[in-house]
């Protein structure tokens, strides 16, 4: 089992990890240090989509990125500005 440790100390950010083979999808926890969110106990070798939605300077931003769980799971995401159309259009390809 590993950790995955998403590098974001915004407040105002919320994670979620989306196992690609199975209807399952588990939110990331802020760290008690406010460096990072974290989810526990993932399987290794695992395919998992990585969906990130947050405001910046109240202006929507997305990130969405596949992923492979390993040891070490350091992830920094990259965000690009989205409408609210383009995030409900990113979350109900999802199904």
């Amino acid at each position: 089992m590993a950790k995955v440790y998403l590098k974001d100390n915004d407040n105002e950010v919320k994670y979620y990890l989306i196992f690609t083979d199975m209807k399952s999808i588990l939110p990331a926890k802020r760290m008690d240090d406010k460096s990072a969110y974290v989810i526990y106990n993932m399987p290794k070798n695992k395919i998992v989509k990585i969906v990130v939605a947050k405001l910046n300077d109240n202006e929507p931003q997305l990130s969405v990125i596949d992923y492979k769980i390993g040891n070490d799971n350091y992830i920094a995401m990259d965000f690009s500005p989205a409408s609210l159309k383009d995030i409900k259009t990113e979350l109900n390809n999802l199904d």
